[in-house]
């Protein structure tokens, strides 16, 4: 019996089908805060804002999308199955949407409008939260239909928490190394690795 035979290719297709998910996950809670305050200096009260609005929108995303995928597919549904459809647009999406909310085209948000920075990022927080979501349900809403198939529902659940677990290291892992190649002397880059600060 060879090594490929031994492994359940579906159980672990299934345990990293929601890493994207997790490490854009652990980025928006970690650092959308900070990189709000104290890269692009907002308002307290703006970035508070930015934050509602993300969590309204995935709050009323996420039943909305565990009845629709129960229902039908998107697109190609018809093919790869009502939730992997509705999984491959949550991916598209989140991939699309989220670099932007890291990216700012505003070059002093001090002299802004501050509904003029929250109607930038609107839409793509409210993508991303939909697209997050859709992924989130749609990845979950597979382990009771792999439990029919024979699967194991406290592995599957297992693997699935091990790789968010991963993700998460991976995100604080990768940080850290970018602060201090930051704050190396090699380059007579003095930056201090603790603190978070505008770019020049």
């Amino acid at each position: 019996e060879t090594l490929l035979a031994m492994i359940d290719v579906a159980k672990w297709s299934f345990a990293v089908g929601h890493v994207f998910n997790d490490l854009c996950a652990s980025m928006w809670f970690l650092f959308t805060l900070p990189y709000l305050t104290e890269v692009l200096l907002l308002k307290n009260t703006t970035t508070g804002d930015i934050i509602l609005i993300g969590q309204v929108c995935d709050a009323i995303a996420t039943p909305l999308i565990g009845i629709e995928s129960d229902r039908r597919g998107f697109l190609c549904g018809s093919k790869i199955g009502n939730r992997k459809s509705w999984h491959l647009l949550g991916t598209v999406l989140t991939a699309v949407s989220f670099p932007f909310i890291f990216i700012s085209f505003f070059e002093d948000t001090k002299t802004i409008i501050d509904w003029y920075i929250i109607i930038y990022y609107t839409p793509f927080v409210a993508i991303f939260q939909f697209a997050w979501a859709t992924v989130q349900v749609t990845h979950l809403s597979l382990i009771p239909i792999m439990v029919k198939e024979g699967k194991d529902n406290g592995s599957l659940n297992s693997l699935r928490y091990m790789f968010t677990i991963a993700a998460n290291v991976i995100v604080l892992v990768s940080t850290n190394l970018i602060f201090q190649y930051r704050s190396s002397p090699s380059d007579g880059n003095k930056n201090n690795p603790s603190t978070i600060s505008p770019s020049e």
